[in-house]
This record gives structure tokens, C-alpha cells and sequence, in this order.
């Protein structure tokens, strides 16, 4: 990378036996101390792994799924007492929090999407998830409110979550990064909009 140090290593390993784990975090910690990163974390959906490794110094960060359908409740309240950071993965639901994929849209080739591995929630066998996608009609117009577009909307929805998130959105355009950096510039859905949405993913 032609850098002294680099901001953050994460583990990518979401469920890594805690005996194989920690002696990762105490190389990735020694190296801290020689000033190879700022800080560590690890790619984890799992919270009781993460609560026993955020003692280490170096441990700021945990990348975790959250997006509006799926708000990790018990994650981010770990973040929060622990004073970590949330690196938000799949804020856009792999696509579906981008609008573009109604009942008709089908993904085929490559595109992992297409695919029926079992962790895919949000699309099935190249279509979208109609249970997923009757949540998102209820809830469109709450995303969409003060001229956001949908993806700035899901954004918006992760910054609201917490103060201490950070959302990590996919692109493929220079338009999709311009809209990205917008939904920042936007700010947190309001308050109210938040709970809202609570009360409409939580009935179905």
C-alpha cells in the first residue's frame, strides 16, 4: 500500500472459535503497539464473540449486517457501551434498498444474488424476496420523504440507528457514489421517521 501504518485490519470471519480468534487480536494488538494500524476489529454478526474481545486496546470496530430490515439491536447497544464503532455492512440489503428490483427484476450469471446459497436473505434465486419486498412498499414513501432517494433514505436510516455507525455502501457508478455522499450531506432521518419505521419492519 506504500503506508507506514494503516487505519483499521479487520477479521473476516463471522463466527471464528473464540481459542483460534484471540491469538489473532494479540498479533493484531502487538502490531498496533508498533504502530502498524490505528485500531482492529472483526467482521462479526455475532455479539457474545465480539463482547469477548472488545477489551483489547486496539479494539474499535465491528462490521456487522444493519439496514432497515435487519436493525441488530443487541449489536449496537454492544457498540454503544463498549464505545465501539459500527462499520454498517449491507445498508442497501445487496441492492434491494436501491428501488431497482421490483417482482418482475430477475439477476442470472454470476451475480451472487442469482445464486440459492443459504445466507441469502434479501433475494432468492435471482429475485427479489417477496417478503422483503412487501416490507419495502410500506415503507418506501418514509425513506423517499424530503427528496432523498431510496438509497439515501436507507442510508439516512443507518446514521440514524446510532451515532457510532458508519455505513459501507456498494456502487458501480460514479452517480451511485455522488448519491452516497448526498445521503450524508442529508443527514439521519428524523426522530420520528425512525420510530415509524420500527413499528412498520417489527409488524411485517
Amino acid at each position: 500500500l506504500g503506508r507506514s501504518s494503516v487505519d483499521a485490519v479487520i477479521l473476516h470471519h463471522n463466527e471464528l472459535a473464540l481459542d483460534v480468534a484471540r491469538p489473532i487480536f494479540d498479533t493484531l494488538e502487538a502490531m498496533r503497539a508498533e504502530g502498524l494500524m490505528t485500531c482492529y476489529g472483526w467482521s462479526s454478526d455475532h455479539p457474545r464473540l465480539v463482547s469477548a474481545v472488545a477489551d483489547y486496546p486496539g479494539f474499535k470496530v465491528v462490521e456487522h449486517d444493519l439496514n432497515v430490515f435487519d436493525t441488530a439491536p443487541e449489536m449496537l447497544a454492544l457498540v454503544e457501551a463498549r464505545g465501539l464503532y459500527s462499520l454498517a455492512r449491507m445498508p442497501l440489503a445487496m441492492g434491494l434498498l436501491s428501488g431497482k428490483y421490483g417482482r418482475k427484476a430477475t439477476l442470472t450469471g454470476t451475480d451472487v444474488r442469482a445464486s440459492s446459497v443459504p445466507w441469502l436473505k434479501y433475494f432468492k434465486a435471482g429475485a427479489a424476496n417477496e417478503d422483503y419486498l412487501a416490507i419495502l412498499e410500506k415503507i418506501a414513501p418514509l425513506l423517499t420523504a424530503d427528496d432523498r432517494s431510496m438509497p439515501q433514505g436507507a442510508l439516512a436510516w443507518v446514521l440514524g440507528a446510532s451515532e457510532r455507525t458508519i455505513p459501507i455502501p456498494g456502487f458501480t457508478s460514479a452517480a451511485q457514489i455522488r448519491d452516497n455522499v448526498e445521503a450524508v450531506w442529508q443527514g439521519r432521518l428524523p426522530a420520528d421517521a425512525m420510530a415509524r419505521l420500527k413499528e412498520i419492519v417489527a409488524g411485517g
